[in-house]
Parts: structure tokens; C-alpha cells; sequence
């Protein structure tokens, strides 16, 4: 198989707002979409560019289950 070589990608390309948020700020990503979201965090951080903690969390909102994600540092 053939891969094609790309060039210009940016790995910072999320649908997720991690690139706007400060140390303390936190969000919360409703299941299904919370996967997605998880891991892209724990890539965040093998890179040590930034640090992210994440805890399974129900909106008091709309108790809907999902993942809540605070950039640490």
C-alpha cells in the first residue's frame, strides 16, 4: 500500500475549544463525543505542550453523563 505524504497538517486541528482555554478553565463533552474528546487530551498530553485532567461527570443541567475536562497547566 501506497500512503501519501501531506504536508502543512496542523495538529492542533480540533473540534474541541482546548486551544482557547486558560490553566482552570475546564469544559464538559456530553457521551458520545466524550471519547473523542479523551483522547485527543491524552495525546495533548504525551506532547507536554500543556497538561489536562479528566473525570467522568454528569451536567447538573440537563443530566446528561459525559466527561469533564480542566486544562491543569
Amino acid at each position: 500500500m501506497k500512503y501519501i505524504i501531506e504536508k502543512g497538517i496542523s495538529l492542533e486541528n480540533s473540534e474541541f475549544p482546548f486551544n482557547e482555554m486558560q490553566v482552570g478553565d475546564s469544559i464538559f463533552v456530553p457521551w458520545p463525543e466524550a471519547k473523542k474528546a479523551r483522547a485527543n487530551v491524552m495525546h495533548r498530553n504525551r506532547l507536554r505542550k500543556t497538561h489536562w485532567s479528566t473525570r467522568t461527570a454528569t451536567d447538573t443541567a440537563t443530566r446528561v453523563g459525559g466527561l469533564r475536562i480542566w486544562r491543569t497547566e
